[in-house]
């Protein structure tokens, strides 16, 4: 029984220290992607026949690193327009 608690510490109190350099690993590497300032924003707007802008849809928030896509924020906006969906 002895061996068994014994056991039973040790691998908890090694999970305990893997999973906090898990996650000093992933917050070092979310810091790293927020330095890196927004390569694009890009808009979509719902515009009428005379060109008029309506109302925005959506948000994309794009990060770059060496031409790869590493981030991107998509926030979609909803309309005070009802729509159809066909």
């Amino acid at each position: 029984m002895n061996k068994i608690s014994f056991g039973l510490f040790f691998t908890l109190v090694f999970m305990t220290i893997h999973c906090k350099s898990q996650e000093n690993y992933w917050v070092e590497y979310i810091k790293r992607i927020d330095e890196i300032p927004v390569s694009k924003s890009l808009f979509v707007f719902e515009v009428d026949s005379q060109k008029n802008i309506l109302d925005t849809l959506t948000i994309r928030k794009l990060k770059y690193d060496k031409d790869v896509l590493i981030y991107e924020d998509f926030i979609g906006i909803i309309s005070k327009m009802k729509r159809a969906i066909i």
